[in-house]
């Protein structure tokens, strides 16, 4: 065994420059890989994730009464709809394990209707209050995510936080104008400032579940809700318990899917194109590393002669080339994926800008991100040596086939 391992590490130093050109070819093959399918993975999530935390949620409850409402009949007619809802049941859903853009419990968007001026939309009548010095703040733009929301926090973004002339650990009251007369207000402190690149979904805020009961019940004239749950799995269990809990006379409880069909078609479509792009990257890659190995084999061909002419088994021959092609393609490719890997870990974090509106629209931000999965580096590990043992076995084993006099003819 060990005059077996010197053979092959001779073999490799002998061959050092073709060694080397096939070892730096699946460390590329293995770099790429790793890279297209780390971007896949992160553009695939940010655009779905996109629509669903600013424009639809997970889910979203409606009163069937406010599709033919009348702007002229008393508000009292419409029970709030959070009391209906109870917002303490959605406490029984699965806990979340990663939220899409803060570290909130449930993120709950809510919406108003008449003449309310708050939460989404934008803030009216604000009142400027004493700074909060002790609450803490972790800035979005630095990859970092909010701290958990306490009691009456808020988050704000970028735009409604310059028109507002507000900035983190300011308070502020949140007014509302009713239609019969006077306001409702509550104070919330601002916690964080996020960017959104799209203007038409730039005047939103964000707060926790327990001060979104506490707004509802101040102003009571909730129109919609739209719930983005921490782990997308849990959305068909969700749907089902809140169909169970409301009324279906009176609600209307869409998932995702449903309602934005259209945009949920552009976002498949997007993703499938993607994964596309990434698949022809992999075939690339791959031929990439058959047309080193293939070159290597053909330069060997006089090599595998002679070794054929001494009376070396055939068996012998093939077990030399191909632990050969493996040793160099084990440790190239591992050092191909750790390069990969860096690289999509640092864009992960720093993030790729798009500074064209219809690219980030259509990307879901202003920024790619990659992700980095398991999966990914464990397809490319086993991707890479086996095609390298493939590329390896076809040719080697059809040059063992030939007589070797065939094989010593250049």
């Amino acid at each position: 065994m060990i005059k077996f391992f010197n053979l092959v590490f001779k073999n490799i130093f002998r061959h050092r420059n073709l060694s080397l050109y096939t070892g730096l070819a699946i460390f590329a093959s293995a770099s790429i890989i790793i890279i297209a399918n780390s971007f896949g993975a992160g553009l695939s999530r940010q655009i779905i994730d996109n629509m669903i935390s600013l424009q639809t949620g997970h889910i979203q409850i409606t009163k069937k009464t406010l599709l033919n409402y009348d702007l002229e009949a008393p508000i009292n007619l419409l029970p709030p709809l959070s009391d209906a809802i109870e917002l303490k049941t959605l406490k029984k859903l699965p806990p979340p394990k990663k939220t899409i853009l803060f570290k909130y419990k449930y993120l709950i968007v809510t919406q108003y209707y008449g003449y309310n001026k708050a939460f989404v939309g934008y803030l009216s009548n604000i009142d400027f209050k004493e700074t909060n010095r002790f609450v803490k703040l972790f800035k979005f733009n630095e990859g970092k995510i909010f701290d958990q929301p306490l009691k009456n926090q808020i988050v704000l973004s970028q735009t409604l936080a310059s028109k507002l002339r507000v900035k983190t650990k300011d308070k502020i009251s949140l007014m509302t104008e009713m239609r019969e007369g006077g306001t409702n207000a509550d104070v919330f402190t601002v916690t964080g400032i996020y960017h959104e690149p799209i203007p038409w979904l730039d005047n939103v805020g964000y707060t926790d579940t327990g001060s979104l009961q506490r707004l509802a019940n101040t102003f009571d004239k909730v129109q919609a809700l739209q719930i983005t749950l921490s782990d997308e799995k849990d959305v068909s269990s969700a749907y089902q318990y809140l169909k169970t809990k409301l009324d279906s006379n009176i609600y209307l409880i869409k998932d995702y899917k449903a309602l934005g069909t259209f945009e949920y078609g552009i976002i498949m479509a997007n993703k499938l194109s993607i994964w596309v792009l990434c698949i022809i990257i992999v075939l690339i890659s791959a031929l990439t590393v058959i047309n080193s190995v293939l070159m290597s084999i053909r330069y060997k061909k006089t090599e595998i002669g002679t070794m054929l002419a001494i009376g070396i088994f055939k068996k012998q021959i093939l077990g030399l080339l191909l632990f050969e092609s493996l040793l160099l393609s084990v440790f190239f490719s591992i050092l191909g994926i750790l390069f990969g890997s860096a690289i999509s870990l640092f864009l992960s974090f720093q993030g790729i800008p798009l500074n064209s509106m219809a690219l980030t629209y259509m990307f879901g931000g202003a920024q790619i991100r990659f992700h980095l999965t398991a999966g990914n580096l464990i397809f490319t590990f086993l991707f890479v040596n086996l095609t390298t043992i493939l590329a390896t076995l076809y040719p080697t084993w059809a040059y063992l086939s030939r007589i070797p006099i065939k094989l010593l003819r250049k």
